[in-house]
């Protein structure tokens, strides 16, 4: 008897375990959903912020709608961070890693070594070692 209740305390605790890793798990692919869909709102309220700051030389009214853009934007980023979000922006002569970053041209480039990232077009994002969208890179070719 004494053997089978500490057998049944052991696999109790064991599910316990797999309960409270289960609801981790559960909770990050969550806030990778979520984050996942913010990301799109992210590209765009950049491409928002660079339209009208080119607008914004030629129309000082434009300022305003610049400012107001960026601390949208800069709220965001940082309720991604509060939830453990962390923004990939690799820089130029890293080497390109296929697990984080997503090659979407190859160019000639002098003097770079092949394989290396020599243009930036979207930083990606990740949470954990979950890769919600890769950093979108142009990269050497070899």
């Amino acid at each position: 008897m004494r053997d089978l209740a500490q057998r049944t305390q052991a696999d109790f605790e064991n599910f316990r375990k797999r309960a409270r890793q289960n609801e981790a798990m559960a909770a990050e692919r969550g806030a990778a959903r979520l984050a996942g869909e913010l990301v799109a709102a992210l590209d765009n309220f950049e491409l928002a912020l660079a339209a009208s700051a080119a607008a914004s030389d030629s129309d000082p009214s434009a300022e305003a709608t610049v400012r107001g853009f960026s601390l949208i934007r800069d709220e965001l980023l940082a309720g991604l961070g509060r939830a453990g979000v962390e923004i990939d922006r690799p820089t130029e002569g890293e080497k390109f890693d296929p697990q984080v970053h997503e090659a979407i041209a190859h160019v000639p480039a002098e003097g770079a070594e092949a394989g290396s990232i020599v243009a930036v077009h979207q930083a990606g994002y990740r949470l954990g070692s979950t890769v919600i969208r890769p950093a979108r890179v142009a990269v050497a070719g070899g």
